[in-house]
């Protein structure tokens, strides 16, 4: 996938630049020859070698970005699920209340449907 370089702009546009320039210069003066192979060369040699840098830097960026996005999703689905928790053990709270008023003795039962607590008035109840 192509990514520009817009955070390493600097570290590539510079040797491009001069490069460019060195060759705008020489071509409008009418000095061609193997004089300005070498410094066209080299510029166009470090320009390659910061465009890879750049490159890299935005690969490892992205990455970087991409896997923070990602925990900020997730941290957002676990603070919903959090809420959803709370509001489902407030309604149990206001049920125990309602069944607390309407019943004589209540009996709290775990998955397995073992009796899990034991109030004042079960000991009572069954005396």
């Amino acid at each position: 996938v192509f990514h520009l370089r817009i955070r390493s702009f600097l570290s590539w546009s510079v040797p491009l630049a001069g490069a460019l320039t060195f060759l705008a210069v020489h071509v409008h003066s009418g000095e061609a020859g193997s004089a300005i192979v070498l410094p066209v060369v080299s510029l166009v040699l470090f320009f390659t070698i910061a465009w890879n840098g750049g490159a890299r830097i935005e690969l490892h960026l992205r990455t970087t970005w991409q896997a923070m996005r990602q925990v900020e999703v997730k941290e957002e689905v676990i603070q919903e699920k959090d809420m959803e928790l709370e509001e489902q053990a407030q309604t149990m709270n206001l049920l125990h209340r309602v069944a607390g008023v309407f019943c004589d003795m209540l009996v709290y039962l775990d998955e397995n449907l073992n009796i899990c607590s034991s109030a004042a008035t079960q000991d009572t109840f069954f005396e």
